[in-house]
């Protein structure tokens, strides 16, 4: 099973991005830092969420790892 990263994913469009791929039968992790996104449109995908950005190389770096 691939596992996919979907940066920006609590959002309107990464959102629905992380629905079709979990239709496909990928593992999805999601890295959102909510400033416009919301849980609310992750509601009933079976996804990891992870909050923060991709500012710092420490937080996309750690978003990577736990994604492996």
């Amino acid at each position: 099973m691939e596992h996919a990263l979907v940066i920006g994913g609590a959002g309107f469009i990464g959102s629905h991005l992380v629905e079709e791929l979990i239709k496909r039968g990928h593992e999805v992790s999601v890295l959102d830092n909510l400033s416009l996104g919301s849980r609310e449109n992750l509601r009933g995908l079976d996804c990891e969420i992870l909050i923060g950005g991709v500012h710092t190389s420490a937080g996309l770096r750690e978003a990577v790892k736990k994604s492996e």
